[in-house]
């Protein structure tokens, strides 16, 4: 059933919702689970997103042609194989540069995961970017063409200077703290699935957040908003006087 025929009949979201909510989880739980085993099992020798794309593609096929046996195996191997050569072809990753790691280390300060962010040619709807983990043990954060090359340029969401991957940043810091990857997805599949039907899952109002009430969009958003001076009744940048500061630096361990 289209989103958007979801999203004009309120009725029908409210019904449709609760089920789409509970399948979304399921499934971003299972590929979570899916992702942290390839970890375990040798895929962080296999570095980049083609062994990411690879294994997803190929267990999408396989979940639905395994009742063939070694027929059904050898297609989810092949289709898996064509997607991360296709993969390799045409998707482009790189580390933060010296810049970009300067900003996430004034927010974030200087951790390890940092590390292992890897930026993408990648994206979706349109261009609208998002955070992904992958077999290899990286953290894909997937901008497109565009902010692949200028991952610090505003655009008209996300304005300010560094703010769009400061956002993305907040997710990967949500994968490095969280309980597993199966956690994680869970809950952010739920997340897109709810906004892809109309709720409003980034909005944060203009009280004082509450970290442990929001969900990942919500926390992601607070931060980029403070980062970004949005927050401050001065439009100071990370204004330690900011709406949610104290909250945002406290969640993060930060000590401005």
């Amino acid at each position: 059933m289209p989103a958007k025929l979801v999203r004009k009949n309120p009725a029908l979201a409210k019904a449709v919702k609760p089920v789409a909510a509970r399948i979304a989880r399921v499934y971003g739980g299972a590929v979570g689970l899916l992702l942290g085993a390839a970890r375990r099992t040798g895929f962080r020798r296999l570095p980049g997103p083609p062994s990411t794309i690879g294994l997803l593609i190929g267990a999408h096929v396989f979940a639905v042609t395994f009742w063939l046996g070694p027929i059904g195996l050898f297609a989810a191997i092949a289709a898996g194989s064509v997607a991360a050569a296709a993969t390799a072809w045409r998707v482009r990753s790189r580390p933060l540069d010296q810049y970009e790691r300067d900003i996430a280390v004034q927010v974030f300060g200087e951790v390890s995961w940092l590390d292992d962010v890897r930026l993408t040619t990648i994206s979706v709807q349109g261009g609208r970017a998002f955070a992904f983990p992958g077999a290899d043990g990286r953290t894909y954060l997937n901008l497109g063409h565009r902010g692949f090359n200028a991952a610090l340029d505003g655009t008209r969401s996300y304005p300010a200077i560094g703010q769009i991957l400061v956002h993305e940043l907040v997710h990967a810091w949500q994968m490095a703290h969280s309980k597993s990857l199966a956690a994680f997805l869970s809950h952010a599949a739920e997340v897109q699935i709810r906004n892809e039907l109309g709720e409003r899952v980034y909005d944060i109002g203009s009280a004082p957040v509450v970290w442990a009430d929001c969900n990942l969009e919500q926390q992601a958003t607070a931060v980029d908003r403070w980062y970004a001076g949005k927050r401050s009744p001065t439009c100071r940048q990370m204004d330690p006087e900011g709406t949610d500061a104290t909250t945002i630096t406290n969640a993060l361990g930060r000590n401005l």
